[in-house]
């Protein structure tokens, strides 16, 4: 016969559960702020004056060209879209 767990212990069990959520989500965003650092190194090779994060890839591409800039931009747009994401919550 299954007994049914005692509040405190379900109680105790829970506040593990968010200790170890609230952990990892610290860790996810201490790992995003080192991505978000080597995102600002890109511009070394995208330029200062580049289009903004959020833009089209279309009106990229055609900025650029097809190519390493193109697709180093893609990357830098991706992780400001993350940092954005981030600083929404």
């Amino acid at each position: 016969m299954d007994m049914i767990p005692d509040k405190d212990e379900v109680i105790t069990a829970l506040e593990e559960i968010i200790r170890e959520k609230q952990n990892e989500i610290e860790h996810l965003r201490a790992a995003l702020e080192k991505v978000v650092v080597a995102g600002n190194h890109l511009v070394d090779v995208i330029g200062v004056r580049h289009p903004a994060a959020g833009t089209t890839h279309d009106y990229v591409l055609m900025y650029y060209g097809p190519g390493n800039k193109y697709d180093v931009w893609c990357c830098w747009n991706t992780i400001m879209e993350a940092r954005a994401a981030l600083e929404e919550k």
